[in-house]
């Protein structure tokens, strides 16, 4: 992948690519997109802020990327590492390191 922001369509396949389950997916990906109005909201609020919305929007939607790994029917197990597994699954499949970093 290229150091550009990935697309609505490389996120969403991303998504399905790693989700177990399609209620897993809808579980995580319909969060992310909670996560992301939440986002765009609060940057509505602060008109002269400096933060990029693009970038905002593909890290609050790839930021659980890695909570497929840690979810048993529908629960998680050890969710605490879906930050690194994450972390792990993005640098694997090429994104560019402002969308991993922590």
């Amino acid at each position: 992948m290229s150091k550009k922001l990935p697309t609505e369509a490389q996120v969403k396949n991303l998504h399905k690519k790693y989700a177990k389950t399609d209620a897993d997916f809808a579980l995580i990906y319909t969060h992310c997109q909670v996560v992301d109005a939440i986002a765009a909201q609060l940057l509505d609020a602060k008109p002269n802020s400096q933060i990029d919305r693009n970038l905002l929007h593909v890290a609050c939607m790839l930021h659980d990327i890695g909570a497929y790994d840690v979810l048993e029917n529908g629960k998680f197990v050890n969710g605490v590492r879906h930050g690194v597994i994450g972390e792990q699954i993005l640098r694997n499949e090429g994104f560019p390191e402002q969308i991993w970093q922590r």
